[in-house]
């Protein structure tokens, strides 16, 4: 039996909580009667997203070029009030789907538990060569949503093991970052049966969650935007015992925010919305496959990198290498061979420059800080 090492600590600006009540009404979904299934499928590439008959409305499934289930989900949207687990949460699977203009549109209508009703429709389209773009589109219908929170699922049909699959949530966790110290501030696998963590997007170097599972090289990869209707988005990651979820969360969701080796409680801050109001929440999916952690990774400069950059010069070389010289050799250069690398906010090196006095340590008259050793030229 596998180890189940699971995520334990987080970097600056990301969270961990524990919620026995996220997984629960979210089963991985087996679709076993095609003939149920609505014809509603999309193609891009070798991958594959599909609506079929479900629990409870149409569920959606993702297959990747091996034509393995990578990933699907019973209840597309879940939404909540508050806190996870004081029992706001209402989950919503679509009730219909057409094919419209080479892409998918799914509809459905929920009542949450405050009586609030709202209308979602979902759009998907292709997304780069195998991916497909999730835009959910909602509505207030009636009522008013105070402190409410929209999440978007899929269980990945992937080893539910930190030993199995390899997570990378780039800037934050790289395979679990096992060969760290237990108490850095880098986040470390450990071993417990029940984790869970919630990240703002902006803690994140790009804004994506990738798996990769390392037997077989079947892959997930999920893309948000930094910003919905709703302002700022998170991830939220779980791992049980043979079960894990990945989720894109709009307002992004924490309930503890961790910096300096220390965690502190923090109050999520859910959205707003007023009868009428309409807003979009947008979700990328990838089901593909890397035959290697090496392929995987090549592959993921190319996702993270929407665009190829193209430098607009604006300044001539010769001009921008006297701005440096001038920057090390005046603005911030103090006599004595030190260089000031600090400064408080107010300070302005272009007209006060570095006066401060080195054999003391201590600041110059005009605010500048104390400096600090440097490497002579």
């Amino acid at each position: 039996m596998n180890r189940r090492s699971l995520l334990s600590y987080l970097s600056k600006a990301a969270a961990v909580t524990f919620s026995p009540s996220l997984l629960g009404a979210l089963p991985l979904p087996r679709p076993t009667d095609y003939s149920l299934a609505p014809p509603a499928d999309i193609v891009n590439g070798s991958s594959r997203l599909r609506f079929y008959k479900g629990d409870a409305g149409l569920a959606l499934e993702l297959c990747g070029p091996t034509g393995r289930t990578i990933a699907a989900i019973n209840h597309p949207v879940r939404i909540f009030y508050d806190r996870r687990g004081n029992g706001s949460e209402v989950d919503a699977a679509f009730t219909s789907v057409d094919s419209v203009h080479g892409g998918l549109v799914a509809y459905t209508m929920v009542t949450d538990s405050r009586h609030n009703r709202w209308s979602i429709k979902l759009n998907v389209s292709k997304w780069k060569g195998e991916g497909f773009r999730c835009d959910f589109d909602y509505q207030l219908l009636e009522g008013e949503a105070k402190n409410v929170f929209f999440e978007h699922g899929m269980v990945p049909d992937l080893a539910a093991s930190a030993d199995d699959t390899y997570v990378l949530m780039p800037g934050i966790v790289y395979d679990g970052n096992r060969l760290a110290r237990p108490d850095g501030e880098v986040p470390r696998l450990n071993s417990t049966d029940r984790f869970q963590l919630d990240t703002p997007v902006l803690s994140l170097s790009t804004t994506a969650t990738l798996l990769y599972e390392k037997a077989t090289g079947n892959t997930l990869v999920t893309m948000t935007e930094v910003e919905s209707g709703l302002g700022p988005s998170g991830f939220s990651y779980v791992m049980r015992p043979g079960q894990h979820q990945l989720a894109v969360l709009a307002p992004l969701y924490r309930e503890e925010h961790f910096h300096g080796h220390v965690y502190e409680p923090c109050t999520p801050a859910g959205a707003n919305v007023a009868q009428g109001q309409s807003f979009k929440i947008t979700v990328f999916h990838l089901p593909t496959h890397y035959s290697t952690l090496a392929e995987f990774f090549s592959a993921f400069h190319a996702i993270r990198e929407p665009a190829a950059f193209v430098r607009t010069p604006r300044l001539p070389m010769s001009k921008a290498a006297e701005m440096v010289e001038r920057n090390f050799n005046v603005v911030d250069w103090c006599k004595g061979n030190y260089y000031i690398n600090a400064s408080p906010p107010d300070y302005d090196p272009v007209t006060k420059a570095a006066t401060a006095c080195p054999s003391t340590g201590t600041s110059s008259s005009d605010g500048a800080p104390a400096p600090s050793p440097a490497m002579p030229c």
